[in-house]
């Protein structure tokens, strides 16, 4: 009995300039909600990791690049960089469907447990076109207990 051996992670892309590569892994994507990351309302565990690693993210990025659904939010995160990166420098601003804006950066990040609705929008394009990282605090919302047991059959990868 015979059995194929399957690699447990995307290959690494070879980069013709190493510099390109350590620029990269300063960079990523923030998938942008102001609700997300506001704490003005409501201290919930996982606005407070989301909002305190942003600000942390902010101080050392070397580039300003956030994923929106919607157009006020792109106000708000600008803002944010202002206060935390100390720079009014560009921003740029990926819509939900800007998969090789995504691409380019290589990386998106994601505030709470729904990996899974960024893998189904990778889905559209390249596979290994960027990783999904987050930081999540709490699973004690049904929301986020939801977006858990979706990721059983969302397209995520072992890299994510």
């Amino acid at each position: 009995m015979s059995s194929a051996r399957v690699p447990a992670a995307a290959p690494p892309r070879e980069s013709a300039d190493a510099g390109v590569a350590a620029a990269r892994a300063t960079e990523a994507v923030i998938a942008f909600a102001a609700a997300d990351y506001n704490l003005a309302s409501t201290v919930a565990g996982r606005r407070s990791a989301s909002a305190g690693f942003l600000a942390a993210y902010l101080r050392q990025a070397t580039r300003f690049a956030c994923l929106v659904r919607e157009a006020e939010d792109a106000g708000a995160f600008r803002e944010l960089v202002e206060r935390h990166a100390g720079v009014e420098g560009p921003v740029d601003l990926l819509r939900w469907d800007d998969i090789a804006g995504l691409a380019e950066i290589g990386t998106l990040y994601t505030p709470g447990p729904d990996l899974g609705a960024y893998a189904w929008l990778r889905r559209g394009g390249d596979q290994r076109g960027f990783s999904l990282v987050g930081v999540t605090h709490t699973l004690s919302e049904a929301h986020a207990m939801d977006a858990v047991g979706r990721l059983l059959t969302a397209p995520v990868q072992a890299w994510d």
